[in-house]
């Protein structure tokens, strides 16, 4: 094999990895995000539900 095309054939390992390894990254960095967005919104459904408590203790409290 000459050694142009051992230099080629590792230069598209070498970008095989990084595909793999972005990708990767990716997706742990999109679950990452789509937890954080699903405590912000169990956050503002808790406060939505306690609002509403408060303001159905006041109409009843009339």
């Amino acid at each position: 094999m000459s050694a142009e095309a051992q230099l080629a054939l590792w230069v598209a390992g070498v970008g095989a990895v990084v595909v793999a390894v972005l990708a990767t990254l990716s997706a742990v960095l999109q679950r990452h995000a789509d937890r954080a967005n699903a405590a912000d919104d169990a956050a503002v459904e808790a406060r939505f539900g306690r609002d509403m408590a408060e303001l159905a203790e006041e109409t009843h409290a009339r």
